[in-house]
C-alpha cells in the first residue's frame, strides 16, 4: 500500500470529535483571549453544539477575525454594485476579472498589509506585494502591473523615515525580483499616520476569460496538494495580529512572531508553475495560502464547493522540527499554494512541480461530509463544519457614533506646517510644501518590465498598459485621500472615485470596474 493510501485509510476510520480537557468556563476564556467576542464564542458553542478543542478554537479566531471575514463591514460591502457586462468574477472570487476586449480580461486587486509594515516595513510590505501577486495567479492570470498607495508619519520623524525606507524597498526588490512592473501609485506624509502607516497595494494581471480559475472543489475522492514553500512558523496568527489595534510602538518586538518573510525568487519559480499547471493536466481548483495558512484555503474551497476535507498534518512538507499542529495549520508561510487535482493525475502533478524545482505534496483529499478534518499522527485535532467556518463570525453591527458638530480645521485638510498668512501665496506655498516630489520613492521600481507600460509614474494622469499583439490598452488608477474622507467619510469617498473616474478620461480610457481597499480604525 503506498503511504498516500494508508493516510487515506487512516483518515476514512471511524470519525470522533477533538478531545478537549478544558472546561466550559476554561474553554470560553480561552476563546476570548483569542479575540472571539462572547456572542461569537457562543455562536460556535451551538453551531458544534459541544466544547471546541483547543486547535478548533485557534482556527475560528483566525477565519472569523475581521482581517478574514469582514464581518464588521460585509453587510455594507453586500450592497455595492457587482454587475455589468464586462465583470467575468466579481467579490468571493480571487480577483475582480473584467473583460477588455480583443480576446483579454485584466484581474485586478487590492490589499493592504499595514500592521506588519508597521512592525517590519521590509518584510511587511515585500509579503503584502506576494500575497496580492498569488491572489492574482489563483485567479489565472499573469501579473502585468503593481500600483501602490502609501501613507507614512511625519517626514522628519526619525521613525518614519526607518518605516519609508523598508516599505520602498520591500515592494521594490519583491516586485523586481518577480518581473512585475510598479506603473503608478500615491505617497502621503501625515503626522496622523506616525508609526501606523498604510501599506496598499493593488495588482492586475492578463488571462483569457475562458482561463479563469476558481476555488471551488466538486465531488470527493479528489487530492489536496500542498505545493510552495515548506512550511515554517512564521506569520502564525497573523490575521489574528491584522485585526488588532496596532497599540504603542514599545510592544513591537513581542510582534514579530506574526510577521511573515517573502522569498521573491522563490516566488517566481512558482508563479511559473502554477500559471503552466492546468486543467488539462488534472487540476480542479486552486487557493492561494495568504491569512490563516492552510486553516483558510482548506475551510473556504470546502466552502464554495459543498465538500470536505480530510487533511494529514504529517504530510505538509516543514523546514524546521517540532512544529505543533497550531502551527503547521495556522502557519502564513509565503509562497504556497493549495491545489485539487484529480486522484489520478497526482504522480504527474507532482512531478510537475519537482520538474520545476517546486516543493509539493499530497496532504489530504475531498469528502462529501462537508466537514474539514485533520489529524496528526493519527490523533483527530480539528473537525469542524467547513460552511460554519468559512461563513464567518455572526455580523456585527456596532453603533453608530454622533456626526462630529465641528468641521476639521482647515489646516489640517490642506498642511500640516502652519499656514501663517492668509494670502492665496501663503495657501500655495503650504500645498506644494505638502505635495512634494514623488519621483525618489517611484524612481526606486521597474516600470518597464515585461514590456507593457505605455505610460508609467509621472508620464500620464493615470497609468496605461499595453494589451498583447494589439494596439489597444487598459489603464489604472489608484487615488483616496484621507485627511478629507475623515472630515466628511461619504463626499470623501466621492472625491476619491470621482478623482479616479477624472484620471482615467484624461488618458482616454472607459471606466469598467471598481475595487475597493479601505483602511478603518478599530470598529469596536
Amino acid at each position: 500500500m503506498s503511504a498516500l493510501a494508508e493516510r487515506r485509510s487512516s483518515l476514512t476510520s471511524a470519525h470522533a470529535p477533538p478531545p478537549t480537557s478544558l472546561s466550559e468556563e476554561a474553554t470560553a476564556r480561552l476563546a476570548q483571549d483569542m479575540g472571539l467576542l462572547p456572542v461569537e464564542y457562543a455562536a460556535l458553542r451551538v453551531g458544534l453544539g459541544r466544547l471546541p478543542a483547543h486547535a478548533e478554537l485557534a482556527v475560528v479566531a483566525g477565519m472569523w477575525s475581521e482581517h478574514c471575514s469582514y464581518k464588521s463591514t460585509r453587510h455594507l460591502l453586500a450592497t455595492l454594485p457587482r454587475q455589468s457586462p464586462a465583470v467575468l468574477a466579481g467579490p468571493g472570487q480571487h480577483a475582480g476579472v473584467v473583460s477588455v476586449g480583443e480576446g483579454w480580461a485584466v484581474a485586478f486587486k487590492i490589499e493592504s498589509h499595514n500592521h506588519p509594515s508597521a512592525v517590519e516595513p521590509y518584510q511587511g510590505a515585500a509579503t503584502g506585494v506576494g500575497g496580492i501577486l498569488r491572489d492574482v495567479i489563483a485567479a489565472g492570470a499573469r501579473p502585468c502591473a503593481l500600483l501602490d498607495f502609501l501613507c507614512f508619519g511625519d517626514p522628519g520623524s526619525a521613525d518614519t523615515r526607518r518605516i519609508v525606507q523598508g516599505v520602498v524597498r520591500g515592494i521594490s526588490d519583491y516586485g523586481n525580483a518577480m518581473g512585475v512592473p510598479n506603473v503608478g501609485g500615491r505617497t502621503v506624509f501625515d503626522s496622523g499616520y506616525e508609526g501606523n502607516p498604510l501599506v496598499n497595494v493593488l495588482c492586475a494581471g492578463l488571462l483569457r476569460p475562458d482561463a479563469i480559475r476558481h476555488a471551488r472543489v466538486a465531488g470527493a475522492g479528489h487530492v489536496l496538494l500542498l505545493v510552495g514553500a515548506r512550511t515554517g512558523r512564521d506569520g502564525v496568527l497573523g490575521a489574528a495580529f491584522a485585526s488588532e489595534a496596532l497599540g504603542d510602538l514599545g510592544s513591537h518586538a513581542g510582534r514579530r512572531s506574526h510577521i511573515q518573510v517573502g522569498d521573491p525568487f522563490a516566488g517566481k519559480l512558482l508563479m511559473e508553475a502554477v500559471l503552466a499547471f492546468g486543467p488539462d493536466q488534472g487540476l480542479l481548483a486552486v487557493q492561494d495560502l495568504g491569512a490563516c495558512g492552510l486553516a483558510c484555503a482548506t475551510f473556504e474551497m470546502a466552502a464554495a464547493g459543498g465538500v470536505g476535507f480530510d487533511v494529514d498534518l504529517d504530510a505538509v512538507p516543514t523546514r524546521e522540527p517540532g512544529l505543533s499542529p497550531i502551527e503547521i495549520f495556522l502557519s502564513e508561510t509565503q509562497e504556497r499554494f493549495a491545489l485539487v487535482v484529480q486522484a489520478e493525475a497526482v504522480p504527474q502533478a507532482l512531478a510537475h512541480f519537482f520538474d520545476r524545482g517546486v516543493t509539493a505534496a499530497a496532504i489530504g483529499r475531498s469528502t462529501e461530509e462537508g466537514v474539514v478534518r485533520v489529524r496528526q499522527r493519527g490523533v483527530p485535532l480539528i473537525e469542524l463544519p467547513a460552511a460554519l467556518v468559512a461563513g464567518g463570525a455572526p455580523d456585527s453591527q456596532w453603533p453608530l457614533a454622533e456626526a462630529a458638530t465641528a468641521p476639521l480645521p482647515a489646516t489640517a485638510l490642506v498642511a500640516r506646517p502652519a499656514v501663517v498668512g492668509h494670502s492665496p501665496a501663503d495657501w500655495l506655498l503650504a500645498l506644494l510644501e505638502k505635495t512634494g516630489d514623488p519621483e525618489p520613492i517611484y524612481s526606486r521600481f521597474d516600470q518597464t518590465v515585461g514590456n507593457r507600460t505605455v505610460r508609467g509614474p509621472g508620464q500620464a494622469a493615470a497609468a496605461v498598459l499595453r494589451l498583447p499583439e494589439s494596439l489597444r490598452g487598459f489603464a489604472l488608477s489608484l487615488t483616496g485621500d484621507g485627511l478629507l474622507c475623515a472630515a466628511d467619510p461619504y463626499l470623501g469617498a466621492q472625491s476619491a472615485l470621482a478623482e479616479a473616474v477624472r484620471r482615467l478620461g484624461a488618458v482616454g480610457a472607459e471606466l469598467l470596474a471598481i475595487t475597493d481597499g479601505l483602511n478603518h480604525a478599530s470598529p469596536r
